[in-house]
C-alpha cells in the first residue's frame, strides 16, 4: 500500500515451517494462496488469517501456485507428489461481509428435474445417488445442520456434518425423508398434484417446485430458496 515503506507480519494460522510460494487470486484480491513445506494454506482476508486447504490435500511440499485465468482453477505444483487442481470459483465469490456472519450460503442455484432420479436400468447395477452441493462459508468450526423444507414449511430432509472454518459444501441427495412423505403427499393432493412415488432405489425424490435450504451453525442460520424446474 505504501510501496514497501512499512511491512506487516502475516502468520496467523500458518505453521512454523518454510513458505515456498505466495499467490494472489487474480479475480478476488482478498484471497491469498500459500504453499509451505507441508501443505497448502488459504487466506480470504488479504493474509490476516490463514486456514488449511483441507484434509483431502496431502501433507506435501508445495513449490508452485497459479490460478488459471479462465477456468478459475488453482494449479498446485508439489515436490514429488505430482500436480493438483481445484476449482476456486466459489472461493472467488467470498466478500468481507461474510466474515461478520457465522455461516453464509454462497450462490444457491436452481436444479433441473430429472425423472430418472433413483431409477435402476439393470438388476445388476444400483442407481447412482444424485447429491447436489451447496457452497457455504463457515466462520467457526462446529456441527452444521443442513435442513430442506418445501414451500409450505414442511421439513423434508435434515442432516448434520462437522465443518472447519472456511469454504465447504453441504450435500443434499434430493430426497424426502420417509417420515415426511405422507404429509408431503397430502399437501400435494390438496393442491391438486399427483403424489410422488418410491423410486427403484427405495427413495422418494423431490418433484418440481420451490424449496428452501437452511444451514445452522451454533445459534446462527442462513437460508435461501431454490427451484426445481
Amino acid at each position: 500500500d505504501d510501496f514497501g515503506a512499512t511491512w506487516t507480519k502475516l502468520t496467523s494460522g500458518l505453521p512454523n515451517e518454510p513458505v515456498n510460494v505466495v499467490c494472489e487470486d487474480p479475480i478476488n484480491q482478498n484471497i491469498i494462496y500459500i504453499g509451505t513445506d507441508n501443505g497448502l494454506y488459504i487466506s480470504l482476508n488479504t493474509g490476516s488469517e490463514f486456514f488449511s486447504a483441507g484434509k483431502t490435500f496431502p501433507a506435501v511440499a508445495v513449490h508452485d501456485l497459479e490460478v488459471h485465468p479462465t477456468a478459475n482453477e488453482l494449479i498446485v505444483g508439489t515436490h514429488g507428489r505430482s500436480i493438483y487442481t481445484a476449482n476456486v470459483s466459489v472461493l472467488q465469490q467470498f466478500n468481507t461481509s461474510m466474515e461478520n456472519k457465522q455461516i453464509t450460503l454462497i450462490n444457491v442455484k436452481n436444479i433441473r428435474h430429472n425423472p430418472n432420479w433413483g431409477r435402476s436400468w439393470s438388476k445388476w447395477f444400483a442407481s447412482a445417488p444424485q447429491p447436489h452441493a451447496y457452497p457455504f462459508f463457515a466462520n467457526t468450526p462446529g456441527k452444521l445442520k443442513i435442513s430442506i423444507s418445501n414451500k409450505a414449511g414442511l421439513l423434508i430432509a435434515e442432516t448434520f456434518i462437522e465443518v472447519e472454518k472456511g469454504v465447504g459444501f453441504a450435500n443434499y441427495d434430493l430426497t424426502v425423508l420417509p417420515t415426511s412423505i405422507t404429509k408431503f403427499n397430502e399437501q400435494r393432493k390438496a393442491e391438486g398434484l399427483m403424489p410422488i412415488e418410491k423410486a427403484d432405489d427405495g427413495k422418494y425424490y423431490i418433484p418440481t417446485g420451490t424449496y428452501k435450504i437452511g444451514l445452522t451453525l451454533g445459534n446462527n442460520t442462513d437460508s435461501a430458496e431454490f427451484t426445481v424446474k
